[in-house]
């Protein structure tokens, strides 16, 4: 059936942007996944939903969930719990030095009064790569919550040590990096002799 319009109530278009945001949001977690692998720290999880799609890749050991909202601590345990996953009330800027392979924050960093307590984090766990996903349009203006506008050269020079593998845009709203720490190049070990002589 072809229709000339869509007749659609206020009601039913903010119902509507809020399910394309929210199927959005899980989509980038959906995205990450791909990345992870061993010991995970999801770097402020909310309610937990993204660190328990995360556990199901199946190179992921373990995805301990991070977040200084105690209530949605308490929501990520009671409902996203598993052999996979943990969840901690921390504030970023207060987790302990703990070795971790990835370190995956997904639309926290343009929220830190300190965006660079994220790289530090990375510093402070070892984390071998980095996962993180920021809006790539100016947003503080109409968001209350958001401190930064953010844009992939600004990550890139806060984890200095890291290179980006992969950039994935998001319908133009975010973007989404994977970063690799940087490691010094080691000569091969010398695997010939010179003849002997005579």
């Amino acid at each position: 059936m072809v229709v000339e319009r869509i007749e659609l109530t206020r009601t039913e278009t903010e119902a509507l942007e809020r399910d394309i945001n929210l199927r959005r949001h899980v989509e980038r977690y959906a995205t990450a996944r791909q990345f992870l692998f061993g010991t995970v720290l999801d770097a402020s999880c909310g309610v937990g939903y993204g660190s328990w799609l995360c556990q199901k890749n199946p190179d992921v050991d373990l995805v301990l969930g991070i977040d200084a909202d105690p209530a949605a601590v308490a929501w990520a345990r009671q409902h996203f719990t598993t052999q996979k996953t943990r969840f901690e009330c921390c504030r970023i800027e207060d987790f302990p030095a703990r070795k971790i392979d990835v370190l995956l924050s997904l639309e926290t960093v343009e929220h830190l009064e300190h965006p660079e307590a994220l790289a530090e984090l990375a510093g402070r766990c070892a984390a071998e790569e980095v996962v993180v996903s920021f809006p790539q349009k100016k947003t503080t203006h109409y968001n209350g919550f958001h401190r930064w506008d953010l844009s992939a050269q600004d990550l890139l020079d806060m984890f200095t040590g890291f290179a980006r593998t992969a950039t994935i845009d998001q319908n133009s709203d975010y973007l989404l990096l994977h970063l690799v720490r940087l490691r010094p190049r080691h000569h091969a070990a010398r695997r010939w002799r010179l003849a002997e002589a005579g």
